[in-house]
């Protein structure tokens, strides 16, 4: 059980630690589960989109705060560059 315990307050900091990284940028840092909803929602995209963490982390798709061609736009040119398969829009809607 101790080993359970350990392994749960070393996640915690390591996401106290990934968050501290992420807030300290002073660009927009988002990003998404493979269905496009938001995991990850930093100080800087609260700051500029007006979202506080706890409205979109989980609950919220990137096409809910964001213009839908822009993302469109986005997804084709990371979707050559990456080379993936399927269309990453159409699992967000």
């Amino acid at each position: 059980m101790a080993h359970l315990e350990n392994s749960t307050d070393s996640e915690a900091s390591e996401h106290t630690i990934q968050q501290t990284v992420l807030d300290s940028a002073n660009v927009s840092i988002i990003s998404t589960d493979l269905n496009g909803i938001i995991q990850t929602f930093n100080k800087a995209a609260q700051n500029w989109l007006g979202y506080a963490v706890e409205e979109v982390i989980g609950k919220q798709s990137l096409i809910a705060i964001h213009d839908v061609d822009e993302i469109s736009d986005h997804a084709e040119v990371l979707t050559i560059e990456l080379e993936t398969g399927p269309d990453f829009l159409s699992r967000c809607r």
